[in-house]
Order: structure tokens, then C-alpha cells, then sequence
């Protein structure tokens, strides 16, 4: 009970400090608002890409017309020299050029001419090559039908030369017509970031991205928070609060007091930031809320023991306080808080690991991957290298009390 009284009033005594509330809540809600909002897909911007239109037939603008359904493309139509500018200049992801005889070529079976221009910094050029080549498939669908039924006709002697024609534009929008309510082959475009063997069914849970996106900053948060943490750790060590703690409580209660404080707030600030996330910007994780709430919880218990474990066991040095935020943010760009790890180079993607940011991502990762048995692996190592740091926690705090006895 002591362990819970000890807790309590670390609690109470966070809640009572202005700056405390500021650090813990409004500061990451201001940017994980800005970070979410870019990865809400009520947010996703369009790609821009720019449309020549050479032949200035029927089927060019009906192909035009079916690349603009699709919601994620944004299409200029320009001339070829202000198209090519606009690629030079990277202002597009690509330019598409639909040649002359392009309606020509489809009545005929004939595959049309399409000039792709890319841009030297396009990631998506070739995704939006297929949607347009999906559109060309449609209409040389159909013209193929028309083109066999008008054939079978003609051989049969049913059709007349005037009624050729009339014959093969029925056969062509009967073609046409399948395609609707939904194509017939469909074409679905989503971020995916850039982790392995991903399936269909974390796909579908959610969106997933290039980088970690929200969940990312927020384990960076939680991580920077513990400064606090660290701060009035080394504090008490140094003031002798804790030694007078021992002496009434015990190592036990010590150790567990401030781990169940820790965890708590970090637990409240965490899932304060998904409801967030979730709720106002729309956003889902991928997994199931039980999933997401062991990962957190983990996650926290995992921190909070190293930072008991370096606040006993390191020199009661403020300088170590000022390193504590440079390191969080080193150790959360290497572990892939802002952006996958698969942008690094091979060393630091080994060492990115190694980052309590990184282990955690990966564990995320895994469990949006359904991985059950690796993502099992992962957590028992986490509670295990915790229950260790807490152990040499206590270890370290008996001897310093002896030391000063």
C-alpha cells in the first residue's frame, strides 16, 4: 500500500504544476494535430500530374475523363512544352502525352501511343501509369468486342456496309456498360510503408504510410516526457528525498511507487494522443484497441524502468539532464519516430532497433502483420530486460544508501 501511496502523490503533485500540463499534453496535441492532420485521409492531397492531349479526339477526353475519377490525382491539362517545364522544374509527379491516332488505334486493335515524362523526384509516376493504362485496357475492351461482333456479322452477311457502324457503336457502349457501377478490373492505390511481407488484412485495417506517421511522434512523446521524470529523480537523489524514502518505506515501495506513477502518466498522455488522433483527425492504427493498449503499456513500462535504472544509477549530474532531450530526439530519428528506418543505411538500421523507439515500432509493426509469435517473442523480451533494470534499480539504490549511511 505504501507503493500506492508513494504514487498517488507523485501524481498529485504533477497535476498541480501549469508547466507540467503544458509539457505532458498541449505541446505534443499541438504537433500531433500537425502530424496527423497530413496522414487524415480527409487531408490527402492529390497527386499533380499534367495531360497532353495531342490527339483531341472522343476517346482521349473519355480517357481523361476516367483518370480524373480517380480522387488521388489532380490533372492539368497543358501543352507539351509547358508540361516538360513543368517536370523539369519538379512542380508535377509526371507528364502524360496521348499521341495522334490515338482513337484511330483503338477502333483498329491497335495498342496507342502514350508518352510518359518523369519527374526526377517522382515516387508515385508509375502507380499513376497504370491507373491511365487501366483506362486505355477499358476502352480497347470494348472496342474489341465491337470490332469481333461487327466481324461475325459481316461473315454471316446480316450486316450491310451503312449498317456497320451503328452495329459497332450499340456492340462498343454495350461493352461500356459492364464497366458500371464498378470496372471490372479495378485498380487500389494505398500508402504502405516500407516493412515486409505486408498483407491484405493489415491494409484493410487502416492506413498505413511511408513513414510511422502519428504513432511514431507519439512514442517519441512519451519518451521526452520522462525527462521530467529523470529530472526529479536525480533531484531527490541529490536533495536526499530519496534516501529518507528508504528509510521509511523501503526499496520495494520506492521503486514501485515511482514505476506505477510513471507508467500511469504515461498511459494517460499516450492514449490522450490517439483519442486525437483518432476521434478528430480520423485516423485508425491497424490493430485491434487490446493490441494497441499491451503495445502502449509495454512501451511505458519498458521506458520508465530504464529511466529508473540511469536516474539511481548514474552521477547526480544536471548535465545529464540536458542531454536527456538530444538524446530522446537522436534516438528517435534513428529508431524511426519521424520516417521508416528503411531510408537509413544498413549499420543504423541494426542500431535502430536497439532504440527503445525503434524496438517499439517494430513490435507495433509486427502486430499490424498479424505476426503473433514474433510480436509474443518481442514483448516477453521487453518485460524481461525490464524486470532486470528494475532489479539493478533497487540493487543500486540498497548500496547508495549504505554508501551514505
Amino acid at each position: 500500500m505504501i507503493a500506492i501511496d508513494i504514487a498517488k502523490l507523485r501524481i498529485k503533485l504533477f497535476f498541480y504544476s501549469p508547466k507540467n500540463i503544458i509539457t505532458f499534453f498541449i505541446f505534443p496535441l499541438i504537433l500531433i494535430y500537425i502530424v496527423g492532420y497530413i496522414y487524415s485521409p480527409k487531408t490527402i492531397n492529390q497527386v499533380p500530374v499534367a495531360v497532353v492531349d495531342e490527339d483531341m479526339s472522343e476517346y482521349s477526353q473519355v480517357l481523361i475523363s476516367l483518370i480524373k475519377e480517380n480522387e488521388i490525382i489532380h490533372i492539368n491539362e497543358t501543352t507539351e512544352k509547358y508540361a516538360r517545364e513543368l517536370v523539369k522544374n519538379n512542380k508535377i509527379e509526371g507528364a502524360y502525352l496521348i499521341k495522334e491516332g490515338f482513337q484511330d488505334n483503338i477502333k483498329k486493335d491497335n495498342y496507342p501511343e502514350i508518352t510518359v515524362l518523369k519527374s526526377s523526384a517522382a515516387i508515385g509516376a508509375d502507380s499513376i501509369s497504370e491507373i491511365i493504362s487501366s483506362g486505355v485496357v477499358r476502352l480497347l475492351s470494348n472496342s474489341r468486342a465491337a470490332n469481333i461482333v461487327v466481324s461475325e456479322y459481316e461473315k454471316g452477311g446480316y450486316v450491310t456496309t451503312l449498317e456497320k457502324e451503328k452495329l459497332w457503336q450499340e456492340v462498343f457502349e454495350a461493352s461500356e456498360s459492364y464497366w458500371y457501377p464498378e470496372q471490372l478490373m479495378k485498380l487500389e492505390h494505398k500508402r504502405v510503408d516500407s516493412v515486409s511481407n505486408l498483407n491484405d488484412t493489415a491494409s484493410n485495417n487502416g492506413i498505413l504510410q511511408l513513414s510511422t506517421g502519428p504513432i511514431g511522434i507519439i512514442v517519441m512523446f512519451l519518451a521526452l516526457s520522462l525527462g521530467y521524470v529523470f529530472s526529479m529523480l536525480n533531484r531527490e537523489k541529490r536533495e536526499g528525498t530519496l534516501q529518507r524514502l528508504f528509510l521509511i518505506s523501503g526499496k520495494k515501495d520506492i521503486l514501485l511507487g515511482n514505476l506505477y506513477s510513471i507508467v500511469f502518466l504515461l498511459l494517460v498522455q499516450g492514449y490522450f494522443l490517439i483519442t486525437v488522433c483518432e476521434k478528430l483527425l480520423g485516423l485508425s492504427f491497424g490493430i485491434s484497441g487490446g493490441t494497441l493498449f499491451l503495445i502502449i503499456l509495454i512501451y511505458c513500462i519498458y521506458i520508465a524502468s530504464i529511466i529508473l535504472a540511469i536516474s539511481v544509477g548514474a552521477s547526480s549530474n544536471s548535465y545529464l539532464n540536458n542531454y536527456y532531450t538530444l538524446i530522446v530526439l537522436i534516438t528517435s530519428m534513428i529508431g524511426g519516430s519521424f520516417w521508416s528506418i528503411e531510408v537509413l543505411s544498413a549499420p543504423l538500421q541494426k542500431i535502430a532497433r536497439l532504440t527503445p523507439q525503434g524496438l517499439i515500432l517494430h513490435v507495433y509493426n509486427l502486430a499490424r502483420l498479424q505476426e503473433v509469435f514474433q510480436l509474443i517473442i518481442y514483448i516477453l523480451g521487453m518485460i524481461g530486460i525490464s524486470i532486470i533494470l528494475i532489479l539493478y534499480s533497487g540493487k543500486k539504490l540498497t548500496s547508495i544508501i549504505s554508501e551514505n549511511s
